[in-house]
């Protein structure tokens, strides 16, 4: 071997002795000085939490007393926010709430009461809105919206306070009267007036007044209406309204006035808190007369009566009387009685007298005679036809006529014939036919239904034996 194969030899072995030390010490190097693994723990993080009260007050006009329907309540939206979405939370109370995906939670409060949710993390911004505010109802202040972060380790809490103010009550009475004259026909200028008052709690203070008037061409001058009086009045709080309809005092010494005070009362409520106040009932007393329709609304009728006050007659006056006798034949089920049918007794010169019968079915028409009347009058007495239902009315008329003159003492006389024939005792005679028939619920008694059956029955029982008889014969 050459010595410069012997050189090239070493120097490949040098080299290959390089590379190894490279590749390999640094290797057993960390291998020699490395260390055991650390071991490390978890400890999770607490985080503190607190809680939320919403508080729902209301206020209202209706006083202390006024109990707050258990029906009437507050909805609201409680946003917690999206780490809260399809968590589950729970309240002081123990109900149970789950957050819809947006972390949104709705509740329903009553008047009067608080309601606390627990385990919400401190530092938790919440938006709480009243949604759906019920009629008549707002939010004080305007605030449907309120924020709060959730305090660690205490109660954060939000009032929400609702204003209630109902609208007025809908006013659904009718107020109407009437005068009724007894002792004589009306007469060209009978006037009278009655007045409303109101009572503001110290005093009666006028409200307005109507007149009736008599007036042949209608035959409903004697009766007036308030209602339009009432309809302008506003009952916007709970309470008794009270009324009283009066008439006033006129100047004809002929007449006696009605001094009765009829009174009625409209009570207001709102048991229902509905947004509005309700009339609850009406009261009347003396001679007025409250009813409630089917509608719901309430009619209030006022009678007023006034007599009239005859003068006496003149000295010498010859005084005689038409009495009517009013009978009622009732043919149907149902049946009236022979008061208030109208008369007339009308002279030649058409002047007339009308009258109505009495609960007995009588009227009396007085005749007054002085010396200057001495002759004969005639008139003619008949009923007239009011329509009553059902009514068939008479249609007789009677001719009647009284001579007056004066006796063989001087004295002055009446003498009265109906029909032609003199009478010391005129009476009218007058029957009218009345025929309804009112519906008469069964009774449940079948006794009459069976009897006939039964001997319906027996009677085909024995014609068929008969003819069966006869073909065997």
């Amino acid at each position: 071997m050459s010595k410069s194969c012997i050189v090239k030899r070493i120097a490949l072995l040098i080299s290959v002795l390089m590379i190894f030390a490279i590749t390999v010490f640094p290797t057993v190097s960390y291998v020699i000085t490395r260390t055991h693994p650390l071991a490390n723990t978890f400890v999770p993080t607490t985080f503190p939490i607190g809680q939320l009260t919403l508080n729902k007050t209301v206020e209202h006009p209706l006083g202390s007393g006024y109990v707050i329907p258990d029906t009437i309540k507050f909805l609201f939206n409680i946003a917690f926010g999206s780490e809260y979405a399809g968590k589950t939370l729970n309240t002081e109370s123990g109900e149970s709430f789950i957050a819809d995906s947006n972390g949104n939670i709705s509740v329903a409060v009553n008047a009067g009461t608080s309601l606390t949710f627990n385990g919400i993390f401190a530092g938790t911004p919440v938006t709480i809105t009243e949604k759906d505010i019920l009629p008549g109802f707002s939010v004080k202040d305007n605030q449907i919206e309120k924020n709060v972060i959730i305090s660690a380790d205490d109660v954060s809490v939000v009032d929400f306070i609702n204003v209630y103010s109902p609208a007025p009550a809908e006013n659904n009475v009718s107020l109407n009267g009437e005068k009724i004259l007894h002792g004589r026909p009306w007469q060209q200028g009978d006037k009278f007036t009655f007045l409303l008052e109101y009572h503001d709690g110290e005093k009666w203070l006028q409200l307005d007044t109507r007149t009736v008037e008599y007036d042949p061409q209608d035959d409903d001058f004697s009766k007036f209406d308030f209602t339009d009086v009432l309809s302008n009045l506003h009952f916007d709080s709970v309470g008794v309204y009270a009324f009283r309809m009066t008439e006033q005092v006129g100047d004809d010494e002929s007449i006696v006035y009605d001094t009765t005070e009829n009174h009625f009362n409209i009570a207001v409520t709102d048991d229902d808190m509905d947004g509005r106040l309700e009339i609850s009932s009406v009261v009347a007393s003396e001679n007025a007369k409250a009813v409630e329709e089917q509608t719901g609304s309430y009619t209030v009728n006022v009678l007023f009566n006034n007599s009239f006050v005859s003068a006496p007659p003149p000295e010498g006056s010859a005084i005689t009387s038409v009495t009517v006798k009013k009978t009622v034949k009732n043919v149907g089920t149902d049946c009236i009685g022979p008061e208030n049918f109208e008369f007339v007794l009308e002279d030649a010169v058409g002047g007339k007298t009308e009258l109505k019968t009495d609960e007995n079915g009588e009227a009396a028409f007085e005749l007054i005679y002085t010396e200057k009347d001495i002759g004969t009058h005639s008139y003619k007495l008949y009923e007239v036809n009011t329509a009553l239902e059902n009514v068939t009315y008479s249609d007789k008329i009677y001719d009647v006529s009284v001579t007056v003159a004066l006796d063989d003492n001087g004295e002055l006389k009446a003498t009265v014939a109906i029909d032609g024939e003199i009478t010391d005792d005129p009476v009218a005679h007058f029957e009218n036919i009345y025929d309804a028939d009112v519906e008469i619920p069964p009774t449940g008694d079948m006794s009459l239904p069976i009897i006939v059956v039964s001997l319906i029955t027996s009677i085909t029982v024995i014609v068929v034996f008969t003819k069966k008889r006869r073909k065997v014969i």
